[in-house]
């Protein structure tokens, strides 16, 4: 697994989340804020964020190392514990869901 196939996931699993009272998902209402404000309202985020730790949490080892070795390179995987990987893909897998955002409306 890469990070392009760990946002992918991301994307699908945050994508059938609904909130009271929306008709779009929180993945449509988030990237239309963002392409539209440059920002986006935490009650869109958050849903997104925890998508993002449950897929930590259920991914394996190996599933991390990949997306670590795809996106911060030059670091040993080795060398750092199971929670600060967690907490820096968190934030890496965060970045690369709001820049699918920004692609998604053919912005580089």
């Amino acid at each position: 697994m890469n990070h392009l196939d760990a946002t992918l996931e991301i994307l699908k699993k945050a994508g059938r989340i609904k909130l009271p009272g929306q008709n779009l998902d929180v993945v449509t209402l988030a990237r239309n804020e963002v392409t539209t404000k440059g920002s986006c309202n935490p009650e869109f985020s958050d849903p997104i964020e925890r998508t993002i730790k449950e897929c930590l949490h259920d991914w394996t080892s190996e599933q991390k190392r990949g997306i670590w070795n795809s996106g911060v390179e030059g670091l040993n995987f080795y060398d750092y514990t199971e929670e600060w990987i967690d907490n820096v893909l968190e934030v890496e897998l965060l970045y690369h869901v709001i820049e699918s955002f920004s692609l998604a409306q053919g912005e580089v």
